[in-house]
């Protein structure tokens, strides 16, 4: 009798104590990463593009979006680059934006707080127009990683892989192909920058057979990614291209997989269904 009542006691104990033991099994949520996307500027529609790609990058990986717009004259930087508190409380930024791309020279106080807080470790993502801000200074170019002062009528130009295995470009088709954007022309790339998707010059194949599309590189402490695709809506609806930037947004933050897959708890959700007709949202 005593054994059984020691069994019973023992048993008690032990489903008591299974929930605590699943709980300690189980890897507690992962938060989203928090990220900030400064927009704005002249020749883009980025009142557009901006929530578009904010959206989809929250489909396709764990993450919230901020967005912070300038205003549409590209001859007035934000005032946020100089804020002491420019990009607190953010894993990464994303610089979507055209500003100061007339080559007349720019005080680099309006935006040297971006490398301060790169070098110190601030992830940042800079797509299309950002690579063609604040000339002729290189200093903006050298934190891109690459720089580019003019590109290619707008039209269609295939885009390869120049690193197949990189878990950035990992799927991306060999034979893909914008059916419209402008090919920024690379006139220098960085000692310490991977080139990840390249394309061939089409009217300046002669002077520059090569053009650098896609990259990575390290400034100070800060992981960089760039692209120079995402002129409008053509490319930047591609499925192809909001992968590249997710996989480029992840990887600056050191949440993405050697294959190309999300870290655990940073695959996004999918798209959001759409309610039927009738149905209350």
């Amino acid at each position: 009798m005593k054994r059984f009542f020691a069994l019973v006691l023992g048993l008690s104990m032990l489903i008591a104590a299974a929930p605590s033991l699943i709980a300690a099994d189980q890897p507690a949520a992962v938060k989203p990463l928090k990220v900030l996307l400064v927009t704005g500027g002249g020749y883009h529609d980025y009142a557009k593009q901006a929530p578009f790609i904010a959206e989809k990058l929250s489909e396709l990986a764990n993450v919230q979006v901020d967005i912070i717009s300038g205003g549409k004259d590209s001859h007035s930087v934000p005032q946020i680059f100089s804020e002491p508190t420019f990009g607190n409380g953010y894993d990464a930024i994303i610089y979507d934006l055209c500003y100061a791309v007339d080559n007349k020279p720019v005080d680099p106080k309006t935006y040297e707080k971006i490398f301060e807080i790169t070098k110190a470790g601030k992830p940042a993502i800079l797509l299309h127009c950002a690579m063609h801000c604040f000339r002729p200074a290189k200093d903006w170019a050298e934190f891109a990683g690459m720089r580019t002062n003019h590109h290619e009528r707008f039209g269609p130009f295939a885009v390869r892989p120049a690193d197949e295995k990189n878990p950035i470009t990992k799927g991306w088709p060999a034979d893909w192909k914008t059916t419209g954007d402008e090919q920024y022309v690379t006139e220098e790339v960085y000692p310490d920058t991977v080139k990840l998707l390249i394309s061939t010059g089409v009217a300046e194949a002669k002077t520059h057979p090569e053009n650098v599309v896609a990259w990575e590189h390290t400034f100070g402490k800060g992981r960089v990614f760039g692209s120079t695709l995402g002129h409008d809506m053509k490319t930047i609806a591609d499925p192809h291209y909001l992968q590249l930037i997710t996989n480029g947004m992840l990887w600056v933050c050191d949440k993405l997989n050697e294959d190309g897959t999300p870290k655990a708890g940073y695959a996004g959700p999918g798209p959001k269904k759409e309610a039927a007709a009738g149905e209350k949202k």
